[in-house]
C-alpha cells in the first residue's frame, strides 16, 4: 500500500510539474501561496480519507506540491545576482536540508501521541497558517522599507 501511496504521488508530482512548467505564471508569490495552501488543503483531505481514495488523494498532493521547488528556485534566481545568488542559494539549501530529519523527528513522537490522521491534520493547520503569517511579515518588512526611505 505504501508503495502506491509514493507511486501516486511521484506520478501526481510529474504531471504538477510539467502543467507548471507549461503555465507560465506570472505572479510568483500568488502562486506560492496557492501552493501551500493547496497542499495544506490535500493535508486535510488525505487526513480523512484511505485506500484507493488516499491514493488519489496523495497524488493531488504531488500535482499541487511539485511546482514548489521549482518556483523557488526561479524566485532565488531572478531576485539575486552574484555572490548574493549563491549565498541565498547556500542559505535556502541549508534550511530545506536540515526540515527533512528535523521533521522526522519531530513527527514521530507527534504520531505516536496524535495518530496518523490527527498529525495529517495538525500538518494541514500548520501549513495553512503560514499564508497569513508570511503576508504580515510582508507587509511589515514592506511598511519598514517605506519609512526608512528619505522623503522628496
Amino acid at each position: 500500500m505504501l508503495g502506491w501511496f509514493w507511486t501516486s504521488f511521484g506520478v501526481g508530482a510529474l504531471l504538477g510539474s510539467f502543467a507548471f512548467g507549461m503555465s507560465k505564471p506570472r505572479h510568483a508569490l500568488a502562486t506560492g501561496r496557492a501552493i501551500i495552501v493547496g497542499w495544506g488543503a490535500m493535508l486535510g483531505v488525505l487526513s480523512l480519507t484511505n485506500g484507493p481514495i488516499g491514493i488519489a488523494v496523495f497524488a493531488t498532493c504531488g500535482a499541487v506540491w511539485a511546482p514548489y521547488p521549482i518556483l523557488v528556485t526561479t524566485n532565488l534566481q531572478r531576485q539575486a545576482t552574484g555572490r548574493d545568488l549563491t549565498a541565498l542559494s547556500a542559505s535556502w539549501t541549508s534550511a530545506t536540508i536540515l526540515a527533512t530529519p528535523l521533521g522526522t523527528a519531530l513527527g514521530g513522537p507527534l504520531v505516536a501521541w496524535a495518530g496518523a490522521s490527527g498529525t495529517l491534520r495538525i500538518s494541514a493547520v500548520a501549513t495553512l497558517a503560514i499564508v497569513p503569517v508570511a503576508t504580515l511579515v510582508r507587509r511589515s518588512g514592506r511598511n519598514r522599507t517605506r519609512a526608512s526611505r528619505p522623503s522628496t
